[in-house]
């Protein structure tokens, strides 16, 4: 073979994929670990970003806010209560939100009720919190009634 040919051979390439695809297997399980703590953090705070939301828009219209916390179907519901009278109205608008794969919502308790009420002036019915979990870590998310303060914390 001249100088200007060069190059690998079937088996070279064969034996580099081989090793390659055994360091991916080795490490997969570090790898999904990382991945699920992740999910949980990146859930985490969006659960505690729709009840800043929901405080602020408490706040800005004048109304009340209510998020339900749903936890045998692993979602969360947002809704304005134009009336301010806690109950669903032909007016009042929801979203629901469900968590990702893989990470649970559980254990919402707010004074015994499984969701909280974000009033105009800021503050919210009942201090509690709000744990979301996957199969090896949980994050928690409380909310202080007298100021509607919201924090995440690891339990």
């Amino acid at each position: 073979m001249s100088q200007r040919n060069r190059g690998f051979t079937t088996l070279e390439l064969m034996i580099v994929l081989t090793v390659f695809g055994l360091m991916i297997a080795a490490s997969w399980g570090s790898i999904q670990g990382i991945i699920d703590q992740q999910r949980l953090n990146g859930a985490t705070n969006q659960l505690a970003t729709h009840l800043r939301l929901a405080r602020e828009k408490a706040v800005a219209e004048g109304n009340n806010y209510i998020v339900t916390f749903r936890i045998a179907q692993n979602q969360y519901q947002v809704w304005d209560d134009e009336g301010s009278d806690s109950m669903m109205g032909p007016d009042d608008s929801r979203t629901n939100f469900d968590m990702p794969d893989r990470t649970v919502l559980q254990n919402a308790a707010f004074f015994g009720a499984n969701r909280v009420i974000f009033r105009p002036d800021g503050t919210c019915n009942a201090s509690g919190s709000v744990q979301i979990t996957n199969q090896e870590n949980t994050r928690e998310v409380d909310v202080l009634a007298s100021t509607g303060k919201i924090t995440v914390t690891t339990p």
